[in-house]
């Protein structure tokens, strides 16, 4: 065989295995199923802006000394990346991509960061293939299963909560009313009503409807996989506390008037702003408080190993302090 025609079939095989390889990671970054139970972040870190999402030993965060562009980390912190230089929030993540909401640093504070959002994305774990499901304003969003669920901003109409599939399919309006999610549970979708009483209510995924779960004015509610309710109480001047609706028992985790908090196993962070403000940490049943730092903060982030949280009024600093050991609260620096 003449040796310039051999050479150009050995390339030419090479470039198609080279192309298959690239085509066959494609579409199963476009077709993959998750679990119908999966979850793509924790409610509790969702509620605080969602700017830490941990999955398979990997951490994607926003990083604040980049503009809150988005990176990924082991889970003990090493190995720090930036993916894109995308100012994100409310970041979600599965086996295949991650989904967030662009934001925008540079419009002002406004109505909160429901106006300083830029519409809903998806990227692969490499920074690749993004995918747009809108370009609406969207604060909060949730993975639950192969669906995503955001708060949709349309001028003119207000905030309300539509899904998606994730391959940008069936885009819907499923709850016509400004509400907060819970940790997806048992199959159902719980939520915080902001915009009438502010009850618990449930969404069934399945017939699309939607019950009041719980008569109770709550803030920041979220359904526990403990099976405990956990919530601020605008009744009790927004004391911390959590409702089994099993046995009907309430109790109070903390007497402190609570802006903030977030939960990772039994341990939970809560944010005081009046009379001695500090950012606290107490056991899911109000024992061993304890102040791991004076002054307020917010953006109240967990993953595996550490707490992470920002001072109210410099969102460009990050501080961190390890759920176990000695507690040290030291600046994070990816």
């Amino acid at each position: 065989m003449n040796k310039n025609i051999k050479a150009l079939l050995i390339t030419s095989c090479v470039l198609l295995v080279i192309t298959g390889f690239f085509v066959a990671r494609y579409f199963i970054d476009k077709s993959h199923l998750n679990p119908d139970d999966y979850i793509g972040n924790t409610a509790y870190n969702l509620n605080n802006g969602g700017k830490f999402c941990e999955i398979n030993d990997k951490v994607y965060f926003a990083n604040s000394y980049d503009s809150d562009a988005l990176y990924v980390m082991n889970s003990d912190e090493t190995n720090a990346k930036k993916i894109t230089s995308t100012s994100v929030v409310s970041i979600n993540a599965d086996d295949h991509r991650i989904y967030y909401s662009m934001s925008s640093k540079s419009n002002g504070q406004g109505l909160g960061y429901i106006r300083k959002s830029a519409g809903l994305y998806s990227i692969n774990h490499s920074g690749r293939d993004s995918i747009c499901y809108t370009t609406n304003p969207v604060a909060q969003c949730l993975l639950y299963g192969n669906t995503l669920y955001y708060q949709n901003y349309i001028k003119n109409s207000g905030t309300t909560i539509y899904a998606i599939s994730t391959d940008r399919n069936n885009n819907h309006e499923v709850i016509n009313q400004f509400v907060t999610f819970t940790n997806p549970y048992w199959g159902y979708i719980y939520y915080g009503n902001m915009s009438d009483n502010h009850h618990l209510y449930i969404y069934d995924p399945i017939t699309m409807e939607s019950d009041d779960y719980w008569p109770h004015e709550v803030y920041m509610p979220v359904m526990d996989s403990d099976g405990w309710i956990y919530f601020i109480d605008p009744a009790t001047d927004y004391e911390l506390h959590r409702y089994n609706p099993q046995s009907e028992t309430e109790e109070t985790i903390t007497e402190e008037r609570v802006d903030f908090y977030n939960k990772i196993g039994d341990i939970i962070y809560y944010q005081v702003s009046v009379g001695s403000p500090a950012l606290h940490r107490v056991s899911a049943t109000g024992s061993d408080d304890i102040i791991i730092a004076e002054g307020v903060y917010n953006d109240i982030q967990t993953t595996s190993n550490y707490v992470y949280f920002r001072p109210f009024d410099n969102d460009t600093v990050t501080f961190h302090a390890n759920h176990y050991g000695t507690l040290k609260v030291n600046e994070f620096r990816p």
